[in-house]
């Protein structure tokens, strides 16, 4: 949605005027250059997301176009550099366990022992497979696997320093007990497996095909639900539904857990699966059961045409003030800080707005200099937002600064949940550090490192993308939200039935890193416009309404009244 206006003609008065390009159509200066393709996309890889979006191949035919063979292994997965450091020795034992696993088709655990002539064998056994009702508690237990497990690999990787076990020999003999048209995927899942422990968690390589097809076969509407699942350990959990989605007025809410698609039990059932099977329904009514917090519910969607609107925004009318909501649904867009900038502008000179709510619930990241821009249009000129840190060299260190005046002065409020992530993170702790914010809701995802996409080196000339972590985020404080996530200011406890309680921190690489420092509980960034007695009073209103955007509006009004006393 946009502001109505002839877009021949500007208004005649306008604060907005300075901003406004002159020579482009109506678009606006405020543009960052761009970051590079280094910066653009922090999201988690694309194959974990079932997206409206679809790719045209299996994933085995995709990496048989590459051609690529066992051979690559030896650049990770070899006796010594198997025991570089602890981290790369369990990167090494996870291979071969999802190599196997992905053979056979079923989650297997990974026991290797010294028999009695002192050679080591390896064996596989099948993982129990158990159905959890809860987000919760199926997190919880996949800790507790992780933990056992790694206790059991740091005893192994102790044991065997001295007679070091050939990983080399050992993946490749694994990889041809599969079929010989999957040798370029089991090599691919052996070094995705690898990094993703030796390196971090987001490290992967992808064919350029799929990588393009995917793009590519993004479109503003597709016929659906609306919904982006993530498979977990055989369960497939809503992560979010998109804004005026079927999924989201039939009432599926982020961490519900399908159980059943028109009947059919969906555990151990794979994205494609359940796509291809709401897909195949004639009549497009789908019957959906889910589990939530421990109960079993049932829901009917309606498959309808459903557009991808990344800003949207409304006012609401209170009984003393008008508020202005703009929801950024991702920064995937490239148009995505302008659409703010003409919410801005329908918001404040049409409707004359109070205050505003920047509601950022779900908003999983993308393009940082879309972020860095919707965070300059609430800041003054040349104040420092962000350090991007290089984790290749000390002295590579990026400042980014405010590049123009502020586009908006009026009083917000930043409503977030688990599932704000990257880029959603990004501005709102930047906006909290300037003292422009409060931020309402529940602490966020905490992904606040940088992925670069590059030719894949091991395998030159094959047309395959290795996207790596190069850098993380740094708030004018100094402060990293990476694995910790950013604390709201006012917490809203009713919002963790309502979202997944799934961060950053659930990966099993920080299982493996071991406890994570301390979550900063910072104070108020606003103590110098509201005293804390004031806060408290606001965050006992916010706390009482049962809607989170009603919380935040609860909670601007009472801030706005009390700075205006």
């Amino acid at each position: 949605m946009k502001f109505s206006s002839n877009p021949g003609q500007k208004p005649e008065s306008n604060r907005f005027e300075s901003e406004r390009s002159k020579g482009n159509q109506g678009r606006y200066q405020r543009r960052f250059l761009a970051l590079g393709l280094l910066l653009i996309f922090l999201i988690c890889p694309p194959s974990f997301l079932f997206s409206p979006g679809s790719v045209n191949l299996s994933e085995s035919e995709y990496w048989q176009k590459t051609a690529l063979t066992s051979s690559v292994v030896d650049s990770y997965i070899d006796r010594d550099l198997c025991y570089k450091n602890i981290m790369s020795f369990f990167g090494c034992l996870n291979a071969i366990r999802q190599v196997r696993s992905v053979i056979q088709d079923q989650e297997l655990d990974l026991k290797i022992k010294e028999n009695s002539d002192g050679n080591w064998a390896i064996k596989f056994r099948t993982t129990r497979k158990v159905q959890f009702k809860s987000l919760d508690k199926l997190l919880a237990s996949l800790k507790t696997q992780s933990e056992n497990r790694i206790s059991e690999w740091k005893n192994l990787y102790n044991a065997t320093l001295k007679q070091k076990l050939p990983f080399n020999t050992i993946i490749k003999k694994i990889i041809s007990i599969g079929k010989p048209e999957d040798e370029s995927m089991l090599s691919a899942v052996a070094v995705n497996s690898f990094v993703s422990y030796a390196h971090s968690p987001h490290d992967h390589i992808l064919p350029l095909q799929m990588v393009n097809d995917q793009a590519q076969n993004q479109t503003e509407e597709y016929k659906g639900i609306g919904v982006i699942l993530r498979p977990i350990a055989s369960h497939l959990v809503v992560i979010r539904t998109l804004p005026d989605s079927p999924a989201r007025r039939s009432g599926l809410l982020s961490g519900d857990i399908l159980t059943k698609i028109q009947d059919k039990p969906v555990f151990d059932m794979s994205l494609s699966e359940a796509s291809e099977a709401i897909t195949r329904i004639k009549d497009d009514k789908v019957r959906i059961q889910f589990f939530r917090n421990g109960q079993t519910l049932k829901t009917t969607v309606v498959k309808t045409e459903v557009e991808l609107k990344n800003v949207t925004f409304y006012k609401h009318n209170s009984k003393k003030n008008t508020w202005g909501v703009i929801r950024i649904d991702t920064f995937q867009k490239e148009e995505t800080c302008a659409d703010v900038e003409d919410a801005l502008y329908n918001l404040e000179t049409e409707n004359k707005v109070d205050g505003l709510i920047l509601d950022m619930r779900d908003n999983p990241g993308g393009l940082v200099d879309q972020a860095l821009c919707v965070a300059d249009l609430f800041l003054p000129k040349n104040i420092r937002m962000l350090e991007v840190r290089s984790f290749l060299s000390a002295k590579d260190v990026k400042v980014y600064t405010s590049k123009f005046q502020k586009v908006s002065s009026l009083p917000m409020i930043t409503l977030v949940n688990s599932g704000t992530a990257s880029s959603a993170e990004i501005v709102s702790g930047i906006l909290r550090e300037n003292n422009r914010t409060l931020i309402i809701g529940q602490r966020t995802y905490g992904k606040g490192t940088i992925l670069s996409g590059q030719p894949f080196r091991a395998a030159p000339g094959k047309d395959i993308v290795h996207y790596q972590t190069f850098a993380q985020f740094y708030f004018p404080s100094g402060r990293s939200y990476h694995a910790k996530g950013i604390n709201p200011d006012i917490e809203l406890p009713s919002m963790a039935s309502r979202s997944s309680s799934f961060r950053e921190s659930d990966l099993p690489y920080y299982h493996i890193l071991g406890a994570l420092q301390t979550i900063d509980e910072d104070s108020s960034p606003y103590s110098n416009f509201y005293l804390s007695s004031e806060l408290t009073r606001c965050t006992h209103l916010a706390q009482n309404q049962e809607e989170p955007t009603e919380s935040a509006m609860s909670a601007l009004g009472c801030l706005t009244a009390s700075k205006n006393q």
